[in-house]
């Protein structure tokens, strides 16, 4: 499993970073599921689709999702149940809407099953129920799964059954069921959609929309007050998906502690700037080496010329031929050739 499953699943399995999350998309904000209400369910979802028959293995289906949790809400004197997937996204899938609608499909059958086998040991079925398995008290639970799009690329195919499709014509289209999922995707959120989640989950989805730009995300670690305080595994959730490298992974053997945090403002802004500051002094060491070697070059540079204009001068050489000659032996033009000459004391 990859840190951004690892990561994805100690965040979410928090039932206050759940709730809020389904809160903050269905529900603008508004605490309609409480964590209290939220009970675990087992991410593996097997459906047998044969009997064994002949010696044959029946066939298997296995399907396993992020996270799957049921919410129980009080209904007259009894309870209704919600099931609510969540799944985790970080890279393109253009079939992500079928990989949900199998998740979700396998569910209900399993759920079926479930309710042919507790109506046949309660001795439910009379009539066509015997048949059926089923009676019209029967229901399902309803399941609502959650995307969460940390690519940004779910837009169009891969959002719904129809967007894998290849109709003839539009007539066809409306023949068709859709099936269509939903998305949440915080490359692609305002301000005020972040808004309406807890602090914690703002700050990811907040980091999440600057991961691709470092300047940017730098800014928005200065700039906001959220970053100073941030759940752990939400911070490494963003050191993952911004890939800052923070290391914050040497203590993920250690067992979680909800009141853990870490200041990001100090963890990433505070190494940038001494990375700064640091680059800015070996830069000018360097430059100042650079220097002083260039110099001592130029100097005994200058000098070999000038030794040789005063051996020039002794032989009664002319000017011009003085000239040429350092032209030739240091690569000068002819303006650069004079200037040297000049620059020599009087040898008249």
């Amino acid at each position: 499993m990859g840190r951004f499953d690892v990561c994805l699943k100690r965040v979410f399995s928090k039932t206050r970073f759940f709730a809020d999350v389904f809160n903050g998309f269905y529900h603008e904000g508004r605490q309609v599921i409480n964590p209290g209400q939220l009970t675990d369910q087992p991410v593996q979802e097997a459906y047998f689709t044969t009997r064994q028959e002949k010696g044959k293995e029946r066939k298997v289906f296995l399907k396993e999702r992020d996270i799957l949790k049921v919410a129980a809400f009080k209904k007259g004197m009894g309870e209704s149940f919600q099931l609510l997937a969540f799944e985790g996204q970080s890279f393109v899938d253009h079939f992500m809407g079928l990989r949900v609608m199998a998740y979700d499909l396998f569910n209900y059958l399993y759920q079926w099953d479930e309710i042919k086998d507790r109506n046949k040991r309660l001795g439910r079925l009379k009539g066509d129920a015997f048949l059926s398995g089923t009676t019209s008290e029967d229901r399902l639970r309803p399941i609502s799964t959650l995307v969460l799009d940390f690519s940004g690329t779910l837009d169009g195919m891969g959002t719904s059954l129809h967007s894998l499709m290849d109709f003839p014509s539009e007539d066809f289209r409306k023949m068709t069921p859709d099936y269509r999922i939903n998305i949440l995707s915080p490359v692609k959120m305002s301000d005020e959609q972040i808004g309406c989640y807890s602090p914690d989950v703002q700050a990811l989805f907040l980091a999440a929309r600057s991961a691709s730009d470092r300047a940017k995300l730098k800014e928005v670690f200065k700039s906001n007050s959220l970053f100073a305080k941030v759940d752990y595994s939400i911070a490494c959730m963003i050191d993952v998906i911004a890939q800052i490298n923070l290391d914050l992974f040497r203590d993920e053997e250690q067992p979680e502690d909800n009141q853990r945090s870490v200041n990001m403002q100090l963890e990433y802004l505070t190494p940038l700037e001494i990375g700064k500051r640091e680059g800015e002094e070996i830069g000018f060491r360097k430059g100042e080496e650079l220097g002083l070697r260039k110099g001592e070059e130029l100097g005994l540079r200058k000098g070999e010329m000038r030794g040789m204009i005063l051996a020039m001068h002794a032989q009664k050489a002319s000017r011009e031929a003085t000239g040429k000659l350092l032209m030739k032996l240091y690569h000068l033009t002819l303006e650069e050739a004079n200037q040297m000459i000049d620059s020599m004391p009087n040898l008249g």
